[in-house]
């Protein structure tokens, strides 16, 4: 009719107050005031002089990305680099990017890493065992922002054998020799020379172990100690010396 007109209303679904948007006299609207990520129900009330009549209800929601990138991760226990990964939110315009920074933890000196428009980074610049925390910035002609910091590192381990400890007379009938193997495998040989003597080291003693019992030696006779590891590659390494001494029972 001349007076009629369409009258648009919304609530929250699960509620029921419904709330007036607007009126029309077309057969559509958009509804432009709806909050992002918000389940609401629609009708549509007919009304003129003649009366008012309502329509069926039907769910609708405004969905919303955030520009920014979010969910930022990274490893910390890898040897070859850090990996890192993230949501990057919105769909990057044709000249969005992203943006890896890095900076040493307890620093404030972000460094540029490199750029990309996935949504993963590999960084292989990363030196062994420093505590890095890293970001990523989201770029375009539409601004940018910054994702959540996390830490990072990479974890290198060395061939060689280190922290040898000899006992000091704690261990009856022999010296217990204990020690840190390093990364990868390997033998390792017991070497021993008599502490003020004058002869050099010789070998006691071989173990594929991380510990070795000297019984070899005299009572009471302190001796300086060294561990040699190598493998079928040919590397090769020493520990620290230590000296130690054992006792009978």
């Amino acid at each position: 009719p001349p007076d009629g007109f369409f009258k648009i209303q919304r609530k929250k679904t699960g509620t029921s107050n419904w709330t007036d948007l607007g009126m029309t006299t077309e057969l559509t609207y958009c509804d432009a005031t709806a909050e992002c990520n918000i389940d609401y129900t629609y009708r549509v009330k007919k009304w003129s002089s003649q009366g008012d009549c309502l329509s069926n209800q039907v769910p609708g929601k405004k969905v919303c990305c955030d520009y920014c990138p979010t969910e930022l991760t990274a490893t910390t226990d890898t040897e070859d680099c850090v990996e890192l990964t993230w949501n990057g939110g919105c769909p990057l315009p044709p000249d969005g990017f992203f943006k890896i920074q890095r900076k040493k933890s307890g620093t404030s000196n972000w460094v540029d890493l490199g750029m990309t428009t996935e949504t993963t980074y590999c960084d292989d610049t990363a030196e062994c065992n420093i505590d890095y925390t890293y970001r990523v910035k989201k770029w375009s002609s539409e601004g940018d922002c910054l994702s959540n910091q996390v830490p990072g590192k990479i974890v290198c381990c060395d061939f060689c054998p280190t922290d040898l400890v000899a006992s000091d007379g704690t261990y009856n009938c022999g010296t217990l020799l204990t020690w840190e193997g390093g990364c990868g495998d390997g033998t390792f040989e017991i070497f021993r020379k008599l502490k003020g003597g004058t002869s050099g080291f010789k070998k006691v003693g071989w173990t594929e172990e991380t510990s070795f019992v000297d019984e070899t030696g005299a009572c009471n006779y302190h001796y300086i100690y060294k561990v040699k590891k190598y493998n079928e590659a040919g590397e090769l390494c020493w520990t620290n010396e230590d000296e130690g001494w054992w006792k009978s029972n």
